[in-house]
């Protein structure tokens, strides 16, 4: 599920070896934010949303050794966050509130539930699973469903009304349940039983939350509207520690959730800074700024400040991507920069690491798999299945596209086209970048690997471009 389990801690003990290759890119046919691939039963599971008009809603299962995708599942709307797994159902909330059981091994519907509230907010957020049931919801429309028949535990208004949607999702640890919301009636941060939903505290969070609180043992951390990172006792409420993560004051509609490791907390800000802080202490231990934003992606901002996906730490890496189009890989001790690779296009999907592969989506609608240097074929570990079957009492709604190979999977061959500028065996928007730097120069201008004058007539120019739109978009 999103961040690595119910707690959101998003850390593993896997390590992996830096540079990293890529061994394969799938064309999801669908678009995606936040929503970030999970591993379950020896598959990758992602939830996908229709932005544009050939994408489409719903939600895939892959093969992580070589991104095959083994069922197709769509729906009506939109998915716009990271679905959830336990005992072979895969959980999806819609973004107009009715949230589906899915078959994980074929992709059929076990059960619906409906959240659907006309007076209500969109469903942003992504599920988590714990001790036997889904938590799913939106602060004003919420509720505790059982795995296997999708029926609810309870149902109730956490909060009033979100008056924006709110990519917050829900941490589950212990006795309690932590969410988030977005310009809520009343305060953002609510902290709740576990066991029916009733109030224990809540705090204010900056007038709004998009990321999502997260737990490690007994503290709570979030942080809303400020880019500000607070630390409180999950049980009583108490303030541990607050601090702030940018130098800018006003809304800075952070997205990015806490992970945790070895008491260091990684957490990012709404203009490019990702920072290691103390758990124990609130003190800063190191800062790392990506560069500003490809395009406005900021919600009600006309800059470019940078947005970052929620990291996973790995061993001793941070492994984050960001909407200035590059991935990174920081030492967790240090925040010193190990390793980074331009993607072309922003990246708020939060990385999953399993094996010696990692996995993350970006705003092509692609997902991409890396393996450590020379390290073959992706081997996933699995999240181990619980026992148990699932009881299916919901109808079944439609078929699953049957099992086929996507559309421009990546098979690498050992010499790219000459339309593959930057070589990295498909001709897309960073080709077209390094071309358009070198426009209407003569050849010697260009690095002579680049082979840019395609026509051999010496200048750089309109002949070139023809060349490489008759290739795009394609593979090798």
């Amino acid at each position: 599920m999103f961040m690595g389990g119910p707690t959101h801690v998003g850390s593993t003990t896997v390590t992996l070896s830096t540079p990293m290759r890529l061994v394969w890119s799938l064309d999801t046919g669908g678009d995606l934010d936040f929503s970030s691939p999970i591993l379950a039963e020896g598959r990758l599971f992602l939830a996908l949303k229709a932005r544009h008009t050939w994408a489409k809603n719903g939600l895939i299962a892959v093969d992580p050794a070589d991104g095959t995708i083994l069922w197709r599942r769509d729906t009506a709307q939109a998915i716009n966050h990271t679905p959830a797994y336990a005992n072979g159902i895969i959980c999806i909330p819609e973004v107009g509130g009715a949230v589906f059981g899915v078959n994980a091994s074929d992709g059929s519907i076990a059960w619906q539930y409906n959240l659907i509230d006309n007076l209500g907010r969109y469903n942003f957020c992504a599920p988590a699973a714990e001790g036997g049931f889904f938590y799913v919801g939106t602060l004003r429309q919420f509720a505790r469903l059982v795995v296997g028949t999708g029926q609810a535990g309870w149902a109730v208004a956490l909060g009033g009304s979100d008056w924006i949607s709110s990519y917050g999702s829900p941490a589950v640890s212990g006795d309690y349940l932590a969410m988030g919301g977005m310009w809520n009636s009343g305060n953002d941060l609510l902290v709740r039983t576990k066991a029916n939903g009733a109030a224990v505290w809540s705090h204010a969070a900056d007038n709004g939350m998009h990321s999502s609180p997260t737990i490690a043992g007994t503290r709570l951390l979030f942080s809303g509207l400020a880019s500000r990172l607070y630390c409180y006792d999950l049980a009583s409420g108490a303030v541990q520690w607050s601090t702030s993560m940018s130098s800018l004051s006003g809304s800075l509609w952070t997205s990015t959730t806490p992970a945790v490791k070895d008491n260091v907390v990684v957490a990012g800000s709404a203009d490019g800074f990702m920072h290691g802080i103390n758990l124990l202490t609130g003190q800063n231990l190191w800062t790392h700024r990506s560069e500003t934003a490809i395009f406005q992606i900021s919600p009600y901002r006309r800059d470019w400040r940078g947005l970052l996906s929620s990291p996973t730490i790995a061993g001793d890496k941070v492994y984050f991507g960001s909407s200035d189009g590059w991935f990174y890989c920081l030492d967790l001790a240090t925040g010193a920069e190990l390793w980074k690779l331009e993607i072309g296009v922003p990246i708020l999907s939060t990385p999953l690491v399993a094996g010696n592969a990692l996995f993350f989506g970006a705003y092509d609608g692609r997902l991409y798999a890396f393996t450590e240097d020379a390290a073959g074929t992706p081997q996933a570990t699995p999240t181990p299945s619980p026992t148990g079957t699932p009881t299916n009492t919901g109808t079944p709604t439609g078929t699953p596209t049957p099992t086929g190979t996507p559309t421009r999977t990546h098979t690498p061959t050992n010499t790219p086209p000459p339309s593959d500028v930057n070589r990295d065996f498909w001709i897309n928007s960073l080709d077209l970048f390094i071309l358009a730097e070198y426009w209407m120069r003569p050849r010697e201008a260009a690095p002579k690997e680049l082979q840019l004058d395609w026509d051999g007539n010496g200048v750089i120019d309109q002949a070139d471009v023809l060349f490489f739109v008759e290739s795009w978009p394609s593979r090798n």
